[in-house]
């Protein structure tokens, strides 16, 4: 029994032994424009490791390195799929890497609103479309239709969809014209899901309607009573 004990004991510490060690990936910003520059950090708890970062072919940085750390700066962003992939051997720890990969979320700011009439008659229905800005992942794009500052629909798509594709998300909004749209502004806000319940404002587009009333109340004048309307 005792005996048994103590290669449960053993088991168990090699087993803590082997992965007593962490790697951890930041990222600064969190999502970056096409064409921005971002910075990256891969470090760990090993204190004798061997470090790999690895990108996808034509991504070039420039580096900095310690013993336990690798700090790369990317001044222009010219690939839609930015993956980071940093693998760390601990040869005093655990013989099989350890190995993070972060996918970072890449866009540019062109928003379009598609036009409307100039001037909407009340009680007509029309529809307000958004045309979002791309972004890779598709998913990581919130696009959000806002009256004044009420939110009225939130767009999304659970698609990621692939690096080489341009394909847009859109937020089309139907609405009844009233009077009190007159004047009213609406907004498009296109935002970047960056987890943990946190978004990032990329870019919004803004229009302004103007209603009127097809049936005019019109008055008229009455010798007898007066101003009366019809």
């Amino acid at each position: 029994m005792g005996r048994t004990f103590l290669y449960l004991l053993y088991f168990i510490f090699l087993a803590a032994t082997e992965t007593e060690f962490e790697v951890t990936i930041d990222v600064n910003p969190a999502a970056v424009e096409f064409g921005g520059s971002i910075e990256m950090n891969c470090s760990t708890t090993c204190p004798d490791p061997t470090v790999i970062v690895e990108y996808k072919s034509g991504i070039n940085s420039n580096r900095t390195k310690g013993s336990t750390w690798y700090y790369d700066y990317f001044s222009l962003v010219q690939e839609w799929d930015f993956t980071l992939v940093c693998s760390v051997i601990c040869r005093s720890k655990k013989p099989k890497p350890e190995e993070k990969k972060m996918l970072v979320t890449v866009y540019n700011r062109e928003i379009n609103i598609t036009s409307l009439p100039e001037v909407l008659e009340v009680n007509r229905r029309y529809s307000l479309e958004c045309i979002g800005p791309r972004v890779y992942p598709n998913n990581k794009l919130i696009l959000t239709w806002m009256r004044g500052n009420e939110i009225v629909q939130r767009n999304s798509t659970e698609e990621p969809g692939l690096p080489d594709e341009d394909n847009r998300l859109r937020n089309v909004f139907n609405f009844t014209a009233s009077l009190s749209d007159d004047g009213q502004e609406y907004t498009c806000l296109a935002e970047v899901d960056l987890g943990s319940n946190t978004t990032m404002s990329i870019t919004n587009s803004s229009v302004t309607l103007q209603t009127y009333c097809k049936f005019q109340l019109h008055k008229k004048h009455s010798p007898h009573l007066g101003n009366t309307i019809d």
